[in-house]
């Protein structure tokens, strides 16, 4: 799911909020051409944006109660023109957050995790990244599957579009090095992360950047 997390009632992420141990105080300096990435247990839904409001007041240097969420056409949650940006994602039992002062996108999967790889890419993907699943070695071709498919994912995420039409408009070319990834012809920034032990992932953005600060709570 691109977006599946989506709580309008800020009272009750207030309440949730008074309860979570991150003072805004601990919050770092984000750089205009830096990528923050928080991670930390995933305890719910509710739980996950209130810390991601936290986190959020804590670069802005506002009040809570100023860190409201807004939604673009799309689907995509934001905090608004004063920022900042963020995308988040999670796996099994851990959530990574991505903050930046631009739109970013973030995907994370288990590099184990079981899928229907010719069934996905036959729906989802373009002929010549098919073409590069199939020629892949039988054993490699989950985990190739995967590496491509959390770019994509990213991708969609920072176009602010839903996980179905977004995915026809995202190609990646597998045979340079690094793969590069683009949106309707246009060139997208990617790095590759591996956040925790067995997960694989991609931030993606329309500008370089780099990645500051890894911090797990």
């Amino acid at each position: 799911m691109a977006f599946p997390f989506k709580y309008k009632s800020e009272r009750v992420l207030g309440s949730i909020q008074r309860r979570l141990p991150i003072p805004r105080e601990n919050v770092p300096v984000l750089g205009s051409g830096e990528v923050h990435l928080w991670g930390w247990f995933f305890t719910g839904r509710r739980d996950t944006y209130a810390i991601v409001r936290r986190i959020a007041s804590g670069y802005r240097g506002c009040m809570l109660r100023e860190v409201c969420l807004r939604y673009l056409p799309g689907g995509k949650p934001y905090f608004g023109r004063k920022g900042p940006h963020f995308s988040l994602s999670h796996t099994g039992e851990r959530v990574l957050v991505a903050f930046a002062w631009f739109f970013v996108g973030l995907d994370i999967e288990k590099d184990n995790r079981s899928v229907s790889v010719g069934k996905i890419a036959s729906r989802c993907f373009h002929s010549s990244e098919c073409l590069a699943l199939a020629s892949c070695p039988k054993e490699d071709r989950q985990k190739v599957f995967l590496r491509m498919w959390v770019r994509k994912e990213a991708a969609v995420k920072l176009a602010g579009e839903g996980i179905t039409p977004g995915l026809q408009k995202i190609k990646i070319e597998t045979d340079t090095r690094p793969w590069r990834v683009y949106r309707e012809g246009k060139g997208l920034y990617v790095k590759e992360i591996n956040p925790w032990p067995g997960v694989v992932g991609a931030l993606v953005a329309d500008c370089r950047f780099t990645v500051a600060v890894l911090r797990e709570n």
